[in-house]
């Protein structure tokens, strides 16, 4: 494997949540789980991709994001909207170039097609959405919008245009067809959702005491209800298993927070629940857990149920990134800037293992990307490269 060898460790003895009353107890390699989030694609090996520019940047490493879906990578970068990586061995399958200024920044995929959204203008103020075919990444349509992201729901897209009055937008993914605007709330920031296939908006107000609220939009006509409201601004973290949660920033201090607000989508139940412990980092959703990563590598988990700390733990490894969990494998995975991938025990924060970097950073990243899960094969993004390994044997293909 041309990044680097993988190196297995023992976890830091680190504190845990207040039931805990001490350290965890240091992972070995016979505590690792046999099981792995899925099967590993059919031929998979691990694998390492450099992909160079296709705007004559020479050889520069150009992947700057991408979003796993079934045994596919689809990934954007310099000189390129879109490209699709086959999971098991990592060649390319196409690549659609992009010769507007600017690099994609945002991409989402469906059963049918792949959406990205690229910058269309030098102030970064438009942007281009581009819908592909999924298995040939031929252009079905494009639109000039607002530089927002957009996601699919159903068989539309949506997306935030600035440039109508900041309403939100479908259209049809196939055809591109208008199918209805929405003006969202005077003076808000809505962010668009989806759970399932209905759409939803969090529309976070100007700073002042005025209410978050979070919008449920018909998906026939964007006809929006009110599902819930939030006194001030809050921290969303995204919809999972049919609830939103909301963090309460603590007004004491600059990026800890003092409670957690869970919000049933379907019926509006609201409960908050404090967070004594005042956790801070970036915060995320994983493996029915509140994680939150600081840039020094320490990393928190909190019980979204009562409040909670769970463990908290010093990793060694400094600005991480959001992290990817497996229930199944009870494991949380984080990847560092410089693409160090580092397997943390969901119950107890103890490290399992962590691989080398992938070589010395040098595309201005200030923090890792989440890992992505290719079936049971788990890929990283740095330095404008990919590398795929097994999480249950990080040691293959040294």
């Amino acid at each position: 494997l041309g990044a680097g060898a993988a190196l297995l460790t023992n976890g830091f003895g680190d504190e845990q949540g207040p039931a805990g009353g001490g350290q965890a107890p240091p992972a070995t390699a016979s505590a690792r789980p046999p099981l792995l989030e899925a099967a590993l694609p059919t031929g998979w090996k691990p694998w390492y991709l450099t992909l160079p520019s296709s705007n004559g940047n020479g050889p520069f490493a150009a992947v700057e994001g991408c979003r796993p879906y079934e045994l596919a990578l689809y990934c954007w970068g310099d000189g390129f909207s879109a490209a699709r990586i086959d999971a098991a061995s990592g060649k390319v399958v196409w690549r659609v170039p992009y010769t507007d200024v600017g690099t994609p920044s945002t991409i989402d995929v469906r059963s049918g097609q792949v959406l990205v959204v690229g910058p269309a203008s030098g102030d970064g103020l438009r942007a281009d959405l581009i819908v592909l075919d999924r298995e040939s990444g031929k252009q079905l349509w494009t639109k000039r919008m607002a530089n927002h992201p957009a996601l699919f729901f159903g068989g539309a897209v949506l997306f935030r245009d600035t440039f109508s009055a900041g309403a939100l937008v479908a259209r049809d993914a196939t055809t591109g067809e208008r199918l209805w605007s929405t003006p969202v709330p005077e003076g808000a920031d809505c962010v668009p959702l989806v759970s399932g296939a209905v759409p939803y908006a969090v529309c976070t107000p100007d700073p002042g005491s005025r209410p978050t609220k979070l919008l449920r939009l018909d998906p026939e006509n964007g006809t929006p209800e009110e599902v819930a409201q939030v006194k001030g601004a809050v921290h969303s973290l995204g919809i999972a298993g049919g609830a939103l949660h909301l963090l309460v920033p603590d007004s004491g201090s600059g990026m800890s927070y003092s409670s957690l607000v869970t919000v049933d989508v379907r019926t509006g139940d609201r409960r908050t629940v404090p967070l004594p412990s005042r956790p801070d980092g970036r915060p995320a959703s994983a493996g029915g857990l509140v994680v939150f990563v600081q840039q020094t590598g320490r990393v928190t988990a909190v019980d979204p149920g009562t409040g909670d700390r769970v463990w908290s733990r010093e990793t060694g490894v400094d600005l991480l990134g959001p992290p990817t969990a497996s229930e199944r494998e009870g494991a949380l995975y984080l990847s560092s800037y410089s693409g160090r991938l580092v397997a943390l025990d969901l119950r107890t924060g103890a490290k399992r293992w962590q691989t080398a970097a992938m070589g010395t950073s040098t595309s201005g990243m200030q923090e890792g990307v989440a890992p992505m899960r290719t079936g049971g094969a788990i890929v990283t993004l740095a330095n404008g490269s990919l590398r795929s390994v097994d999480p249950l044997r990080p040691h293959a293909g040294e």
